[in-house]
């Protein structure tokens, strides 16, 4: 901003004033240096900051503690410490910010040495629906020195430190970047830098948030990914790396004249006319620029944002563009894999893929829906909905155990959540349907992990949960329409008038969710001793099961609510049916959808529970046949359209500019789930996979083989099964300390385990029991090699 005199004279030109670029001594704390700028730019900074020490004395150790918000790196004698990107997670800052701990020991050098901070924007300056901005970048350093001689010595951000506007004169999550080389500073990161023209950096209110350790794996570069075709285009080449991705591109600049102005603008698809399809980014710009000062060679790559692309058309490359000198990288929280599956269908085989990418593509140290449009934020229906799938597939303790604390800091005193977390902008409950992460994921990270100590951390906060949907039931347990916001999303069938994405009814779903929280809650409460309340919470989820069949379902129909896939699929799935009624309301749901031959009809809520209870009651060949439909709705269908990632919405190919469109989602990725449960049939049941695992595989007719394996904290379980001719052989790897449960085909004539006939044979070691009735084998640890003889 400027103010002037009488005479034109700029008063504020290079006076000081709190609260904006950064960093800080004793808590927080940051400077605004303001040079004569005639607009606010408090949302676009990215400063870079310095300060020298001089070692007088050999060195021991040297560690250093960077806490930015919102994103920093830390540069120490010309050098960029570590590889880590977007720094630190994002968290509610005025709650907990995280700080990273840095070796900086063989960094640092006798005599002089330069510290520096690069710092970015990130969620801290950022405004939108769900988040309020707290302002312009800020940061806090603190470095203990050990010398060999015993003393020691800590520096820390204070008003010693200068300050400059860097060249990143732009820098926004949803918009992009712009970068003007022109302002680059060689060697501002180095020794003996001369810093006279840069300012004090001063003191700001540091956020509130209380300093925590980040504990979740960091964002990193985790694959570098070739153009695989170049498009001609007149306004610039569209580069098209052969993958829905996020990260950003990497490029190289031969020969620029000075002033050139490069823009890469990016996008998940092509329109029918060639060009990039950009109208379902909504307000995001996702466009960055890069001013060329005129070198031989430069070299240009984003640090402080992220797109969702597949596509990346570049304008204002001087000359003809060498697809060689772009790249694409790939940036999420680099999480390792933890499972592989794969089976004899390709088309599945690029579904699993799709899982994987659209589950990696959405962990930006929270479980996003969505990494490209104006949006990414942690919607709770989404993450429940994906969760599993995202534990089958990647190591995600740490990052889901994160995102857990994020929930701790949004939650209300009354016990609930906001539908969407972190959330800075959100008063009233969230759906019920959609935040119970609040109780399932410490039960999903219990099964996965072996850890009950999640459970006992998150304890009071379930049971305050819990308790705040008990308080508002009606009716013995019902919780009414009004507290229903989304439904079983994006469904096709009994969708609001009003809204067509929501499926109905509300109360049916809302009362569902609320028993299997309640439910799994009383489980919860018996692991960790607490027997009263486990009897408690077990007597309210009878409860609320005796109201809801009494409210939904229809006995003289065998139907529950109106009668749709979803009506009957959720009941069933979360163990609300009657024994009694089981089996008719079962059949009820497979002759509903063999009568329709428009194939499913779920939407969020309702696709995973009826993939699964089809193949938990003796239907996996019709869940299969889902699963595998190449008509739309179905995920073979979005592979058959070119898709690399799931798409938000069934129909997404027909949804383009609908302005809710992505194609790059998180929930339709829990089919990956199915591959693991029931095709390769790892069952995790209500013991922890480290200490007890059903392995029964659905051997569905179209399948040849099925492979999978999973990392579990006791060691790698393997499991693969092959048809060959009247034979089902089945290999199994049980990690130490861990028992399982085998079952076979019902039809199998002789049970053989490397070789040896068990129906005939005594049992081998490692084998404990065989029920020949049932095909089923209790073994423990160890490698088998099964073979069933069909009739």
């Amino acid at each position: 901003m400027s103010v002037r005199d009488e005479t034109g004279t700029d008063l504020v030109r290079s006076q000081p004033v709190t609260a904006s670029s950064s960093v800080e001594s004793t808590t927080w704390g940051t400077t605004q240096l303001v040079n004569g700028e005639s607009r606010s730019r408090v949302a676009a900074t990215s400063p870079q900051l310095r300060t020298e020490i001089d070692l007088e004395a050999p060195l021991k150790r040297a560690r250093a503690h960077v806490a930015a918000v919102g994103y920093g790196e830390l540069h120490v004698n010309g050098e960029r410490i570590g590889d880590r990107q977007l720094e630190p997670a994002w968290t509610d800052y005025e709650r907990r910010v995280l700080y990273s701990t840095y070796d900086l020991t063989d960094a640092l050098e006798a005599g002089q040495n330069a510290l520096g901070l690069w710092l970015g924007r990130g969620w801290f300056g950022k405004r939108h629906a769900y988040w309020v901005g707290d302002g312009s970048p800020r940061a806090r350093v603190m470095l203990t020195l050990e010398f060999e001689d015993g003393r020691t010595r800590t520096v820390v951000t204070d008003d010693n430190w200068r300050a400059t506007a860097s060249p990143l004169l732009e820098n926004d999550i949803y918009d992009g970047e712009r970068y003007d080389a022109h302002g680059e500073e060689p060697g501002w990161r180095t020794a003996g830098f001369d810093d006279g023209e840069w300012e004090q950096a001063t003191v700001v209110d540091d956020p509130g948030g209380t300093l925590r350790p980040q504990r979740i794996q960091p964002m990193r570069v985790v694959e570098t990914r070739s153009v695989e075709d170049v498009i001609d285009h007149p306004d610039g080449p569209i580069l098209d790396f052969g993958q829905n991705l996020t990260g950003w591109v990497a490029l190289e600049i031969v020969d620029p004249d000075n002033g050139d102005e490069l823009t890469i603008r990016h996008a998940e698809a092509l329109t029918d006319d060639g060009d990039l399809s950009r109208t379902d980014l909504r307000t995001a710009d996702a466009t960055d620029t890069y001013v060329a000062r005129g070198d031989d060679h430069e070299r240009y790559e984003p640090r402080f944002t992220y797109h969702g692309f597949r596509y990346a058309q570049i304008t204002g490359y001087p000359g003809d563009l060498d697809p060689e000198r772009v790249s694409a990288r790939v940036v999420h929280t680099a999480m390792d894999r933890r499972g592989e599956v794969s089976c004899s269908n390709d088309d599945l085989e690029q579904v699993q893929h799709n899982a994987v990418w659209g589950l990696r593509g959405n962990t930006h140290s929270i479980p996003e829906d969505c990494p490209q449009r104006d949006e990414r934020f942690g919607w709770t229906g989404d993450a429940q909905i994906s969760a599993r799938s995202l534990l089958f597939n990647f190591d995600a303790g740490r990052f889901e155990s994160k995102w857990l604390r994020d929930h701790d800091d949004a939650a209300s005193p009354m016990g609930y959540v906001p539908d969407v977390i972190p959330n800075k902008n959100q008063v009233d409950p969230a759906d019920p349907t959609w935040s119970i992460t609040r109780v399932m994921l410490p039960w999903y990270l219990y099964l996965h992990e072996g850890n009950e100590r999640i459970l006992r951390e998150q304890y009071a906060s379930m049971r305050a949960y819990v308790d705040y949907w008990h308080a508002v039931t009606v009716d013995g347990g019902i919780i009414p329409d009004t507290y229903g916001k989304f439904g079983d999303w994006l469904a096709f069938e009994h969708t609001a008038d009003e809204d067509e994405r929501r499926g109905l009814p509300h109360d049916l779903f809302n009362t569902a969710f609320h028993y299997q929280v309640t439910e799994t809650f009383a489980k919860i409460a018996r692991i960790v001793g607490t027997e009263a309340d486990a009897e408690t919470y077990r007597t309210r989820a009878d409860d609320i099961a005796t109201a809801f069949h009494e409210r939904f379902f229809d006995a003289d129909r065998g139907v529950y609510g109106p009668g749709t896939q979803s009506s009957f699929a959720v009941p069933l799935f979360v163990g609300l049916v009657p024994d009694d009624e089981r089996d008719r309301v079962v059949g009820a749901l497979v002759e509903t959808l063999q009568e329709r031959e428009d194939g499913m009809k779920t939407g969020f809520l309702g696709t995973r529970p009826l993939l699964h209870t089809l193949a938990e009651h003796g239907h996996a060949d019709l869940a299969y046949d889902l699963v595998s439909n190449p008509a739309q709705p179905g995920w073979v269908y979005m592979a058959r359209q070119g898709a690399t990632t799931m798409w938000e919405r069934w129909d997404s190919d027909d949804r383009v500019g609908s302005g809710m469109n992505s194609l790059n989602h998180s929930p339709f990725t829990h089919v990956s789930e199915f591959f693991y449960e029931v095709l390769a049939g790892i069952s995790i049941g209500d013991q922890p996979v480290s200490e007890h695992v059903t392995i029964a595989p659905a051997f569905v007719d179209d399948l040849e083989w099925v492979d999978a394996t999973l990392e579990t904290p006791t060691g790698r379980l393997d499991v693969s099964w092959q048809r060959r001719a009247t034979v089902l052989d089945l290999e199994v790897t049980i990690p130490w300390n861990t028992s399982a449960t085998i079952r076979g085909p019902l039809a199998a004539e002789t049970i053989a385990e490397s070789g040896t006939d068990l129906t005939t044979e005594s049992l081998p070691a490692g084998v404990r029991s065989l029920d020949e009735d049932t095909a089923t084998l209790e073994v423990g640890s160890g490698s088998y090699t099964f073979a069933f003889t069909l009739e």
